[in-house]
């Protein structure tokens, strides 16, 4: 199973893709920009380092701050 994998907790966020148990890549944001204006094109350019499309993707993870 594929995973995208966000983390908008910090700062610096990051993204990653999970295939199984293993992690295949992960990027992680400049905290000097907004998240907003780079997690979209992050996303998409760590899709396809890997060669994977969002519809590859299985399942979405997205971390919450409490």
């Amino acid at each position: 199973m594929r995973i995208l994998a966000l983390d908008t907790t910090s700062r610096s966020a990051s993204a990653a893709i999970v295939d199984g148990d293993r992690v295949i890549d992960v990027v992680r944001l400049s905290d000097t920009r907004p998240q907003a204006s780079q997690l979209p094109g992050a996303i998409l350019d760590l899709l396809a380092g890997v060669g994977l499309a969002v519809r590859d993707v299985d399942a979405f993870a997205v971390n919450v701050d409490r």
